[in-house]
C-alpha cells in the first residue's frame, strides 16, 4: 500500500479535491493505493492542523443533493428524482429537505423507488478501472389542495328551448343526411389570442345548405364533434391549445342551433368519438370526484362535466349516442352508424370493415372517402352489403394536430335512403372540395360565416 507521503503534491491536492468533492473516502483511498483508515486518520489530522477546511459541510451537503436531484411539477402531481454515484443523502426525508420541498404544500404518494447500480471508472493517474456504485430515488408527490387541473368551463345557452321531435314512421322510406370528424378547436396566437379553427367552416355551411334543400328524416354526426386538444395525455400539448375548449363549445353550439333551426322535426343524433371521449378519460384520471357529478336540481341531466351538458343537447334536442367504440345506431334492420376505431391504408379500412360484417356500416374517423360492397348469399338468395365512409369535415391542410399536409384525407358528407322497416338502403357520397360541392345538377359554395358566428362567441377572437 502507499502512505500519505509517497504521494506527490499534485496527488495529494487531488485526493483533498475529490474527497471534498462528496466521492466515498474510501473509494478515493483505494483508487491511489491507501488504507482508508489511514486516509481518514491523515483528513483528521489536517483539519485539525487548519490545512484544510472540513471536507464536507452540512452546506455542501445540502447544494450537492440539489444539484443531482429535480422537482418536477406538472398540475397537481410532482416526481422527485435524485440520482449519484456518491454523496450524503441516504433517506427519503434527507433528500426532501435537501430540495426545500414544501411538505405544506406536498405529500408524499405511493411507492418510492430506489435502484443501483455499478459502474466502472477509469483511475486517476494510475492504470486500470475502479468501480463504484450509483444510486438513483424516485418519489412521487401530490398537493395537499388540489388545484383544477382544466380550464374552467360553463355550459353552453341555449335561449330557445326546442320542442322533441315527432316519433320517427314506422314504415315507409327515411333519408338520413350524415357527416363525420368536424373536430371543432383551434390554434390561438399567443399574441393576438385570435382563433384559427381546425374545423373547416365552408364544408359546414355546405352540410347546411344540403340539409336546407334536403328536409331529411334524421341528421347523424359520426363522432369527434370537437378536437379536445386541451384534454389529452398522449402528447405533449403546445400552449397554443390552451384555453381553447370554451370557444370550441360556444361554435360547435352555434352550428348545431342552425341544424335545429332548418329541420325542426328530425331527429338529430351526435356520436361520441374517440376525441369526444377524451374529456370523460380526463376526468376519470385526474378528477374522479367529478365523474357522473350533477347539479341537485337537475338530476335529469347529463352530468355537470360532460359534452351533452356542456353543449345544452337537451335543449336542442339533440341525442347523444355515448359509450364510444359502442355507439351504434341502427337506421334500419341492415344499416348501423357508427364513429368507428380503426384507421388503416387509405382504401383498406372500408374493406376490412366489409370483409367482417354481415351488415351495412357507416363510418367515421378515417377521413376519407372509403366505400367498399360485397354480396352475400344467405338461404339462396343475395344481400348487398356495404361500409361507407363520408370522410371529414375539418382542415385537411396538416393544422389538425396528429396530421400533416401529406394526409390523405378529403372534405364531404353523404346521404342514406332506406326502407324504415325493412332491409333495403342506398348510400350516396357527396365531395366537397376547396368549399364547394356539386349535388343533383347545382353548384353549392361554402361560406366562413364568421360575422354570424361572432355573436355567439362571448368575445373570444375568431
Amino acid at each position: 500500500m502507499t502512505t500519505w507521503s509517497e504521494l506527490s503534491d499534485a496527488q495529494q491536492c487531488d485526493v483533498i479535491s475529490r474527497v471534498q468533492a462528496g466521492e466515498d473516502r474510501a473509494k478515493v483511498a483505494l483508487a491511489f493505493g491507501l488504507k482508508p483508515t489511514s486516509l481518514d486518520r491523515k483528513l483528521r489530522k489536517l483539519r485539525a492542523q487548519g490545512v484544510i477546511d472540513n471536507y464536507i459541510t452540512a452546506q455542501a451537503e445540502v447544494e450537492d443533493a440539489a444539484a443531482r436531484s429535480s422537482f418536477t411539477v406538472d398540475g397537481n402531481e410532482a416526481s422527485l428524482e435524485w440520482s449519484t454515484g456518491s454523496g450524503p443523502i441516504q433517506t427519503l426525508e434527507a433528500l426532501v429537505a435537501s430540495h426545500q420541498i414544501d411538505l405544506d404544500v406536498w405529500v408524499q404518494h405511493g411507492p418510492v423507488t430506489h435502484n443501483t447500480w455499478t459502474t466502472p471508472r477509469a483511475r486517476r493517474d494510475a492504470d486500470g478501472f475502479e468501480y463504484f456504485q450509483n444510486h438513483q430515488v424516485k418519489a412521487q408527490f401530490v398537493k395537499r389542495q388540489p388545484e383544477p387541473v382544466f380550464p374552467v368551463l360553463q355550459p353552453v345557452t341555449v335561449a330557445t328551448r326546442y320542442q322533441p321531435p315527432p316519433p320517427p314512421p314506422t314504415d315507409g322510406l327515411g333519408l338520413s343526411y350524415i357527416f363525420a370528424d368536424p373536430h371543432f378547436g383551434y390554434l390561438k396566437d399567443l399574441k393576438t389570442a385570435r382563433l384559427t379553427p381546425f374545423h373547416h367552416r365552408p364544408t359546414l355551411d355546405l352540410h347546411l345548405q344540403l340539409i336546407a334543400a334536403l328536409q331529411p328524416d334524421r341528421v347523424d354526426v359520426l363522432g369527434d364533434w370537437l378536437d379536445m386538444t386541451e384534454w389529452t395525455d398522449r402528447f405533449l400539448r403546445s400552449p397554443e391549445f390552451y384555453w381553447t375548449t370554451q370557444p370550441a363549445l360556444l361554435e360547435s353550439a352555434w352550428w348545431l342551433g342552425q341544424i335545429r333551426e332548418l329541420v325542426p322535426h328530425a331527429r338529430i343524433a351526435l356520436h361520441q368519438g374517440n376525441h369526444d371521449k377524451r374529456m370523460d378519460d380526463a376526468v376519470k384520471a385526474h378528477l374522479p370526484a367529478a365523474y357522473d357529478l350533477k347539479a341537485v336540481d337537475e338530476l335529469d341531466l347529463p352530468p355537470a362535466l360532460s359534452l351533452p351538458k356542456l353543449l345544452a343537447l337537451h335543449r336542442l334536442q339533440v341525442e347523444w349516442v355515448g359509450d364510444y367504440p359502442n355507439d351504434q345506431a341502427w337506421v334500419n334492420n341492415l344499416v348501423v352508424l357508427e364513429h368507428g376505431d380503426r384507421a388503416l391504408s387509405p382504401g383498406m379500412t372500408a374493406r376490412a370493415v366489409a370483409k367482417e360484417s354481415h351488415e351495412v356500416h357507416a363510418f367515421g374517423h378515417i377521413h376519407r372517402f372509403e366505400l367498399v360492397s360485397k354480396t352475400l348469399r344467405p338461404r339462396g338468395t343475395t344481400q348487398v352489403v356495404t361500409s361507407f365512409s363520408p370522410a371529414c369535415s375539418c382542415w385537411i391542410d396538416g393544422r389538425v394536430p396528429g396530421s400533416s399536409p401529406k394526409s390523405q384525407w378529403q372534405n364531404g358528407g353523404g346521404l342514406i335512403e332506406y326502407e324504415v322497416d325493412g332491409a333495403g338502403y342506398n348510400l350516396t357520397p357527396i365531395v366537397m372540395d376547396q368549399g364547394r360541392c356539386f349535388f343533383r345538377g347545382q353548384r353549392f359554395t361554402g361560406r366562413d360565416r364568421v360575422d354570424e358566428i361572432r355573436s355567439a362567441m362571448d368575445g373570444w377572437q375568431i
